[in-house]
């Protein structure tokens, strides 16, 4: 299990080819709904980027979750950090890290998956949550944003 309050900071973002309100998270109670469930999210590329993909969570009874990221287009053969972040994709998003997803290894095709269990409760505050995936930790240490999906409540 993945602890949920992993708290890290230093990453960076340029400005996303998709549209969305830049802003941070505030401070606000959890939307929770009924579980279970599966949410789906698309995963878009930042400007200049090519990556794509869809993030699942499947939401359990007792409200612990599993997200599960795939993504295309990435360097092949290379490792690249997934995150979530507080707030809105964009560019005033929140850069502190709140839970490390995990290394999504692409393969010689550029195609990854990387997915993990978290003891919930889902919840997301209405400031936000986002999906971020980092360019590979060989170019610049990994530091930077190069796609972003936006969690659903």
């Amino acid at each position: 299990m993945a602890m949920m309050a992993l708290v890290l900071a230093g990453c960076g973002g340029s400005t996303p080819s998709t549209s969305g309100a830049g802003g941070t998270a505030a401070t606000a109670t959890p939307d929770v709904h009924a579980s279970p469930r599966t949410i789906s999210f698309r995963i878009e590329p930042y400007s200049g980027y090519t990556v794509t993909g869809t993030g699942m969570t499947v939401v359990k009874t007792d409200g612990a979750y599993t997200l599960t990221v795939t993504l295309h287009g990435l360097t092949p053969n290379a490792q690249q950090r997934v995150n979530i972040h507080a707030g809105q994709c964009g560019p005033d998003e929140d850069t502190s890290v709140l839970i490390n997803v995990g290394i999504a290894e692409a393969d010689a095709a550029g195609n990854a998956m990387v997915s993990n269990d978290y003891r919930g409760p889902y919840a997301i505050p209405r400031g936000g949550r986002i999906v971020t995936v980092h360019p590979p930790t060989t170019v610049n240490g990994g530091v930077g944003h190069i796609a972003c999906g936006q969690m659903p409540a």
